[in-house]
C-alpha cells in the first residue's frame, strides 16, 4: 500500500484540504481525489458509516494486509470517496414495493440482527465487485498508456517503469478484492444457510453429514499423502545414511591404505637416513685416512728429500769428496801396508748382499707378498726389486681410487704404509750403519797408527814373517758392519823370500800397491754406480710419487665432490619426501577431521529425525484419537437427526410447523431476499449513474 501510495503521489498530488461531499462528487477537483485511502494516518470521521440506525466502524480492517481475513460480520472495507457516507445526504430511496407493504411482522431482534449481517455481507460483496471492476478498467487504461510509450526512448523509460509498477499494484488490488468478495460470499451463504436451518430445518439437505464425510475423506487423503511423504523421506534418509556409511567405509579403507603407504615411506626414509649417515661416516673416515696417508707421504717425501740432499751432499760435494778420497787413500795405503790382497769375489758378493740388506728392509719388515723369488735374486738387484715394488704399490694406489664401499683402506695402501715404514727403518738402519762404519774407520786408523809405531823399533825383521799368519783386527770396516760372517779366506802366497834376499819396505809397498789400488778402484766404481743408480731411481720414484699423489688428490677431490653432491641430492630428496609426507599427513588429518564432523552431523540429524518421527507418531496417535471422537460425535448426531426425521414425518406435525413459519414469517425468507436484491439493484444503478456523470464531466 505504501508503494501504491507513493506511485499515486508521484502521479498526482494528494488533496490536502477536507472537501465537502458535493465537492468530492461534483466539484472541479474530483479527478484529483481518486486515490486509495490510507488508514495509518489516524481515524477519520467519514470512515464511520451510518447504516440502519447504527454506526459501523471500518477502521478494524487495515489496508497493510496484516489481517486479510475479516474478523467479524461487521469488518468491511470502507467505501470509496465517490460514495456518500452520510445517510442524511443520500438521494431519496425509491418507493417501497408491494413486498414492503405487506402485513406488519413481529419484532424479532435475533432475526433482525442476522438479516442485517446478511445485508452487510451482500453489500461488502457488491462493493468488492465494484472495486474489482474499477481496478480492471484502471489496469486496462494503464496498459494502453504503457503500450503507447516507445521502448528505447530515454524520456519515457521512467514513465513506463512507473506505469508497470502501477499495473502490478492494480493486479494485486484486484486479486485482494476478489478474495474479499469470495469471503463475503461464503459468509453470506453460511448466514443464509444458518438462518434457514434455524427457522425451517426441513428445507435444506443434511449437508453437515456430507461435509463431515467430505472432510473425513479429505483428512484421510491428507493423512495418506503425509504418510507417503514421510515414508519417502524416511527411505531417502536411509539411502543417504547407507551412502554415508559406504563413503565412511571407503574413506577408512583409503585411510588404512594411506597409513600403510605412509609407514612404508617412513621406513624407506629411515633407511635412506641411515644409509646417508653411514655414507657420511664412511666418507669422514676415508677423508681422515687419506689425510693421514697424505701426511705420512709428505713426511716420507721430506725424509727422502733430506736423505737425498744428505747423500748428494756427501757424494757430490767436492770438499767432502776430496776429504773422503784423501782419507780413503790414506786408509788404503795403511791397509796395503798392514795386509795382503785378501779381497775376492766372495767378499765382494758379501759386500753387495750387505748393501742390499742395508737398502732393502729385512725379511721381518718385508711385506707378506714377498716370496722366495726375492731371495733368489742376484746381488744388487734386491734394491731394484724393492724400488719396483714401491712403484707397483703406487700403481695399485692409483688404480684403487674408485674404491668407496669398504670401511677399511685398500690393501695397496696398507702395503704402501708397511713399505714406507720399512723404508724409514731401512734408512734409519743405513744411517746407523754409516755411523758405525765411521767409528770403525776411526778405530782402524788408531790401530794402524799404533801398529806403525810398534813396528818401527823392530825394523825390517818383522817383514820376514809371513803376513797371512797374522790375525785380522776385529775392528775392520767390513767386520764392524757385519759384512762378513767368517774370517777372510787366505790369499795366494806371496813370493818366497829367502834369507839371502834383502826385502825392503819399498819392495813390500810396491807388492801391495797394485792389488790395493785395484780393490780401491773397483769398490769406488761399484759404490759410485750403485749410489748414482739409487739416486736416479729415487728421483724418478719421487717424481712419479709426486705426480701420482697430485693425480690421486685430484681424483680424490673429484670423488669427494661427487660424494658431496650425491649426499646433497639425497638430503634434498629426503627433505622433499619429508615435506610431501608432512603435506600428506596434514591432508589425512584434515580428511579424518572432516569425516568425524560429518559423522557427528549425520548422527545429530539421525537423532533429530528419530525425535521428529517420535513426535509425529505421537501427533498421529492424538489425531487418530480425535478422529475417533469426532466420528463418535458425528454418529451420535446422525442418530439424533434420524430420530428427529422420524418424528417429523407425521403430517399434522408438518402442517403445524408450516403454519408456525407462515405465521411468524408472513413475507417469508425468499421474499426478503428478493427485496434485498431489488435494493442492491437500485444501489448499483446509482453507482453506475454516478460513474457515467463523472466520465461526462471529465470529457467536458
Amino acid at each position: 500500500m505504501d508503494r501504491r501510495r507513493s506511485s499515486a503521489d508521484m502521479r498526482k498530488p494528494p488533496f490536502r484540504r477536507s472537501p465537502s461531499l458535493e465537492d468530492r462528487r461534483w466539484g472541479p477537483d474530483r479527478r484529483h481525489d481518486i486515490f486509495y485511502p490510507n488508514h495509518s494516518d489516524g481515524p477519520r470521521s467519514n470512515d464511520d458509516v451510518y447504516r440502519g440506525g447504527e454506526y459501523r466502524d471500518y477502521r478494524r480492517f487495515d489496508d497493510d494486509l496484516r489481517s486479510p481475513i475479516p474478523t467479524g460480520p461487521r469488518s468491511l472495507q470502507p467505501l470509496p470517496r465517490t460514495m456518500s457516507h452520510d445517510r442524511s445526504k443520500r438521494p431519496p430511496s425509491p418507493p417501497p414495493t408491494t413486498m414492503h407493504q405487506a402485513g406488519p411482522a413481529r419484532s424479532n431482534p435475533a432475526r433482525d440482527s442476522a438479516l442485517k449481517d446478511l445485508s452487510g455481507f451482500l453489500c461488502d460483496k457488491m462493493w468488492c465487485r465494484v472495486q474489482c471492476e474499477h481496478e480492471k478498467k484502471r489496469e486496462k487504461k494503464l496498459t494502453a498508456d504503457r503500450e503507447r510509450c516507445p521502448l528505447n526512448n530515454p524520456e519515457t523509460a521512467h514513465y513506463a517503469e512507473i506505469l508497470s509498477q502501477q499495473i502490478e499494484q492494480c493486479q494485486k488490488a484486484k486479486k485482494l478484492y476478489a478474495e474479499r468478495m469470495n469471503q463475503a460470499e461464503d459468509k453470506f451463504i453460511a448466514g443464509i444457510a444458518q438462518l434457514v436451518e434455524g427457522y425451517a430445518p426441513g428445507m435444506l439437505p443434511p449437508s453437515g453429514v456430507a461435509r463431515s464425510s467430505v472432510r473425513d475423506e479429505e483428512f484421510d487423503a491428507k493423512l495418506d499423502n503425509l504418510r507417503k511423504g514421510l515414508e519417502k523421506s524416511v527411505k531417502q534418509r536411509i539411502q543417504e545414511n547407507q551412502e554415508i556409511k559406504k563413503a565412511a567405509a571407503s574413506t577408512s579403507a583409503n585411510l588404512s591404505t594411506t597409513s600403510a603407504g605412509q609407514v612404508k615411506l617412513q621406513k624407506e626414509t629411515d633407511e635412506l637416513k641411515k644409509s646417508l649417515q653411514s655414507e657420511k661416516q664412511r666418507n669422514d673416515r676415508l677423508e681422515k685416512k687419506l689425510q693421514d696417508m697424505e701426511q705420512r707421504l709428505n713426511n716420507m717425501s721430506q725424509q727422502q728429500d733430506k736423505l737425498a740432499q744428505d747423500t748428494a751432499a756427501n757424494n757430490l760435494s767436492g770438499k767432502n769428496k776430496a776429504e773422503d778420497s784423501h782419507k780413503m787413500s790414506q786408509l788404503m795405503q795403511k791397509l796395503d801396508a798392514i795386509s795382503v790382497n785378501t779381497i775376492t769375489r766372495r767378499e765382494l758378493k758379501i759386500a753387495l748382499e750387505d748393501f742390499d740388506d742395508a737398502v732393502v728392509p729385512s725379511l721381518d719388515d718385508a711385506s707378506p707378498t714377498d716370496g722366495p723369488e726375492d731371495q733368489s735374486l742376484p746381488n744388487g738387484n734386491k734394491t731394484r726389486q724393492y724400488l719396483h715394488n714401491i712403484s707397483s704399490a703406487l700403481e695399485e694406489i692409483k688404480s684403487s681410487l674408485g674404491w668407496q664401499n669398504g670401511s677399511e683402506p685398500p690393501r695397496c695402501i696398507a702395503d704402501l704404509q708397511t713399505k714406507v715404514s720399512g723404508c724409514t727403518d731401512s734408512i734409519q738402519s743405513t744411517s746407523k750403519q754409516s755411523a758405525a762404519i765411521s767409528e770403525s774407520l776411526k778405530a782402524l786408523e788408531t790401530t794402524v797408527c799404533a801398529l806403525q809405531s810398534a813396528r818401527q823399533p823392530t825394523g825390517n825383521q818383522s817383514l820376514l814373517h809371513p803376513l797371512p799368519q797374522r790375525p785380522l783386527q776385529p775392528t775392520s770396516a767390513f767386520t764392524s758392519t757385519s759384512t762378513t760372517t767368517a774370517h777372510l779366506s787366505p790369499t795366494p802366497p806371496l813370493q818366497s823370500l829367502t834369507a839371502g834376499h834383502a826385502v825392503t819396505q819399498q819392495d813390500f809397498d810396491n807388492q801391495m800397491q797394485k792389488p790395493s789400488a785395484d780393490l780401491k778402484e773397483a769398490v769406488r766404481k761399484i759404490v759410485n754406480r750403485k749410489f748414482s743408480e739409487y739416486v736416479k731411481e729415487l728421483g724418478r720414484f719421487l717424481d712419479k710419487e709426486r705426480k701420482d699423489r697430485v693425480e690421486f688428490g685430484q681424483k680424490l677431490g673429484q670423488k669427494i665432490d661427487t660424494a658431496l653432491e650425491k649426499a646433497d641430492f639425497a638430503s634434498n630428496k629426503a627433505e622433499s619426501l619429508g615435506r610431501g609426507l608432512d603435506e600428506f599427513r596434514v591432508f589425512v588429518h584434515e580428511a579424518v577431521r572432516r569425516h568425524d564432523e560429518l559423522s557427528v552431523r549425520v548422527l545429530a540429524m539421525l537423532q533429530q529425525q528419530n525425535e521428529s518421527l517420535g513426535s509425529f507418531s505421537d501427533r498421529l496417535r492424538g489425531l487418530a484419537g480425535e478422529h475417533d471422537r469426532i466420528q463418535e460425535e458425528v454418529a451420535l448426531q446422525l442418530r439424533v437427526l434420524n430420530a428427529w426425521q422420524s418424528n417429523f414425518t407425521t403430517k399434522p406435525l408438518y402442517k403445524d410447523i408450516v403454519d408456525e413459519i407462515t405465521r411468524t414469517l408472513p413475507n417469508g425468507v425468499i421474499k426478503q431476499v428478493a427485496m434485498l436484491n431489488s435494493r442492491l439493484g437500485v444501489v448499483e444503478g446509482q453507482l453506475k449513474a454516478g460513474e457515467e456523470s463523472v466520465k461526462r464531466r471529465r470529457v467536458q
